[in-house]
């Protein structure tokens, strides 16, 4: 006979101890698209500083841009899925890549880390998390000329086999790996890594967006570099004072380009790849 007056009372205790201990685990998946783009890092950038850091959670993206890793505890709202793109990773159509860029997705839109999904990210950033991801989604469509039923998040259009997202999507990255690469070359003794990355993302979406896709049409991607460079390099200096205030490009603040939070984007040493 058991000395115990209540086994099942003993069972339940040693079982919520069990469920304490484990915790909350909460599983990120999902694919890192232009093509789809294998060596990617991926993580969750906790503190928003546009770097995945070595203490968040990461993984490097396979065939097929697949990527999957864990988070220990429940995801904040407000978070972002950064997918960072070095030289020597593969796009699966389009071959090695040449110049490093960076993407975003909400990380409660996991699926697909894509341009797109790094206009609709940047949009909801530059309001300071106000508005909701839905608003941001339309805000963003409607910039591009696409239609209502259009979907920028969660979308693979290369499984769908949608033309139109492919071709935009490919105009975008181009403008990403140039602009990043022109910030390098034209601003890194003045912007830490940190801020040529948030700088990029910003610069694309509230400076170049027009230039690139004119009217509803991507410019041809092979055209990105002479359509785009001239407009950075005009801008560099008001660029430059944007990412250190958080203001706009011509110096405003108010709201847009919000300024990294975390560490203070002086003092990061991670070099931007």
């Amino acid at each position: 006979m058991s000395s115990l007056k209540n086994p099942s009372l003993f069972l339940t205790v040693i079982l919520t101890l069990t469920a304490c201990d484990v915790g909350t685990h909460t599983e990120i998946s999902g694919k890192v698209i232009d093509g789809y783009i294998r060596g990617a890092t991926v993580c969750l950038d906790l503190n928003k500083n546009y770097l995945c850091d070595d203490d968040e959670p990461s993984a490097e993206s396979e065939s097929g841009g697949s990527y999957s890793f864990t988070y220990n505890g429940v995801i904040p709202d407000d978070v972002y899925i950064l997918a960072d793109i070095p030289v020597g990773a593969v796009d699966e159509d389009q071959g090695a890549i040449q110049e490093a860029y960076n993407m975003l997705a909400p990380a409660t839109n996991p699926k697909a880390v894509t341009p797109l999904t790094t206009l609709v990210s940047q949009e909801v950033l530059n309001s300071g998390n106000q508005i909701p991801i839905e608003q941001a989604e339309a805000s963003v469509r409607d910039s591009l000329g696409l239609n209502e039923g259009v979907s920028l998040l969660d979308n693979d259009f290369i499984e769908d086999e949608d033309s139109d997202l492919q071709a935009m999507a490919e105009t975008l990255a181009a403008a990403l790996a140039v602009t990043k690469d022109v910030l390098k070359n034209e601003a890194s003794d003045e912007l830490s890594s940190a801020e040529i990355n948030k700088a990029t993302i910003n610069t694309v979406k509230e400076e170049l967006l027009s230039q690139l896709i004119p009217d509803g049409k991507p410019i041809n991607p092979d055209e990105v570099s002479n359509q785009i460079e001239s407009t950075i390099t005009d801008k560099i200096e008001g660029i430059v004072e944007s990412a250190k205030s958080g203001g706009d490009v011509d110096g405003n603040t108010g709201g847009n380009a919000p300024t990294i939070s975390g560490t203070p984007a002086t003092t990061v040493a991670q070099d931007a790849s």
